[in-house]
Formats: C-alpha cells, sequence, structure tokens
C-alpha cells in the first residue's frame, strides 16, 4: 500500500478499523482505514472545527459553544445556567 497522510479530521475508532470523516461540511464519504494499515497516530495541533463553520454560527451558538468547551462538557456547570437571553453573562 502506497504511504500517505490525513489531514486533521474526525475519526471513529472500532477493533478492526478506523473511520476518517474529513470535512462533515462538504457531503465527502466517510474513508476507512484498516488499523493493521496504520503506522502511527498523532494527535493534531489545529483545531477540527470546518474553516468558516463560526461564521455560519448565531450568536446564541457560538455562546453555547464556548460554555461547552470551558465547562468541558459538563452541562451541570454555571456556564449552562447563565441566560444568555437576557444578556445577564
Amino acid at each position: 500500500m502506497k504511504p500517505s497522510r490525513v489531514k486533521p479530521s474526525l475519526v471513529a475508532d472500532n477493533p478492526q478499523a478506523v473511520t476518517i470523516i474529513e470535512n462533515p461540511l462538504a457531503k465527502t464519504p466517510p474513508r476507512e482505514i484498516k488499523k493493521s494499515d496504520i503506522d502511527t497516530k498523532t494527535k493534531s495541533p489545529v483545531s477540527l472545527m470546518p474553516k468558516g463553520m463560526l461564521d455560519k454560527m448565531t450568536r446564541d451558538e457560538i455562546i453555547d459553544l464556548l460554555a461547552y468547551i470551558l465547562s468541558k462538557g459538563d452541562s451541570k456547570h454555571p456556564f449552562f445556567q447563565m441566560d444568555v437571553k437576557h444578556g445577564n453573562h
């Protein structure tokens, strides 16, 4: 098999293979790579958020995203209890 590199992407891991989704907004089909064909895996220093996605989000969606990131996904965190609709943040 030819050596290749995979760009930063979403990865779904299962026992036999890794499924790669390079850009969920592009509607390209996922690629499946057998684990036996993978030499190394490294974390990307680049964000996985597709370029331009933030431009398509509303103010409330951006605030929700920041709350999720800053709270590390904990829905009981005070960031999720803030009333952003009335400007109380």
